[in-house]
């Protein structure tokens, strides 16, 4: 009976020496990375790097069909004066080599290449625009080691559109959701992952071969 009873003492005292865990202020981090975004943005008039892009396709089993495809390209992020919200600022594309290839002259991107002109990817946190977001608090399993993060989800979605070009399409809009790391001290992000809401259907325009 006395080794149980210390046993007991010893659990409540593990339990009443167990540290809190502080609860997270949702709008506060907002209001964080907001502010930073904005410095992130106010400090530069354009970036340049090369962005490397590797493209497989699949057969219906999701088996790879024939080899990779690799294309190089110039990328610079900039503000667009005419842009509005999220296409303030604009990434903009210049094809330097495919496999290993110097690209030619005028040579144009293929139908599963990444386009020009596509918004800038951390402009939904900037204050004026994450009105159109749904942001939770959630653990950081998965992120950077320290790191916090928060789920988001576009609310509404936008409006899918479809602009086909030959066999080829390009498709904008459909909304979009996935989770972002980020310093708890001074609200640099430090990755995100993103992804469709939900998959959406492209009509094949009439008389597209095999229908």
């Amino acid at each position: 009976m006395r080794r149980f009873c210390l046993l007991a003492c010893a659990l409540i005292v593990c339990r009443t020496d167990a540290p809190a865990q502080p609860a997270v202020d949702l709008a506060g981090v907002l209001a964080g990375l907001a502010e930073r975004t904005q410095q992130y943005y106010d400090r530069f008039i354009s970036i340049i790097c090369t962005e490397t892009v590797q493209t497989q396709d699949l057969r219906s089993n999701l088996a790879p069909l024939g080899r990779p495809r690799t294309t190089v390209y110039e990328l610079s992020v900039s503000r667009d004066p005419k842009g509005k919200g999220e296409r303030e600022f604009r990434v903009e594309r210049t094809l330097q080599s495919v496999n290993g290839r110097p690209a030619r002259r005028n040579e144009r991107a293929g139908c599963t290449d990444p386009k020009t002109g596509t918004p800038e990817p951390l402009g939904f946190l900037l204050a004026s625009n994450q009105l159109r977001y749904r942001f939770n608090v959630v653990e950081a399993g998965g992120g950077p080691p320290g790191a916090g993060a928060i789920d988001f989800i576009e609310m509404p979605p936008a409006r899918v559109q479809v602009k086909w070009e030959g066999t080829c399409f390009e498709a904008d809009g459909g909304g979009h959701q996935g989770r972002l790391w980020y310093d708890p001290d001074t609200y640099d992000v430090l990755q995100v992952d993103v992804r469709l809401s939900k998959p959406f259907l492209v009509p094949l325009p009439e008389g597209f071969p095999g229908i």
